[in-house]
């Protein structure tokens, strides 16, 4: 693993240490409901971050949907929408490639691997952002 994605991983990590307590308590209505939705489905900022898309296909599906069920249907206010959206596509298709793949396949050899590593700076600014305002 290089030393940017442990790094990065390590930042995430860091981000997501804070209790998510009184959801939008202080928030717009707009953050407030995408907390509330995005905690409904189990969502925490620790939830947002890099999947391991080494493992096999039957352990990478669960991780994957996990994170698209928190994802789900919120709506992201607009200060981090694109940054939200970057990160939700990148889980699709992450699960979409995934679900193509034989029994114990893996995305290795996946142009995945790749973008995964594209995606830090999106995966870190939805993770602070949930850590700062839910």
């Amino acid at each position: 693993m290089s030393r940017v994605r442990i790094v990065s991983a390590a930042a995430i990590a860091l981000l997501a240490v804070p209790a998510l307590v009184g959801c939008g308590a202080e928030s717009s209505p707009e953050v407030a409901a995408m907390c509330s939705t995005f905690e409904e489905a189990g969502g925490t900022a620790a939830t947002i971050g890099l999947v391991q898309i080494w493992v096999p296909k039957e352990d990478l599906l669960p991780a994957v949907s996990d994170k698209l069920d928190a994802l789900g249907d919120s709506t992201p206010p607009a200060e981090v929408a694109d940054e939200w959206n970057a990160v939700k596509g990148h889980y699709e298709r992450i699960r979409d490639e995934a679900e193509a793949l034989p029994a114990g396949g893996t995305l290795m050899g996946s142009d995945l691997l790749q973008e995964s590593t594209t995606m830090t700076d999106d995966m870190e600014a939805v993770a602070k952002y949930i850590s700062d305002h839910c």
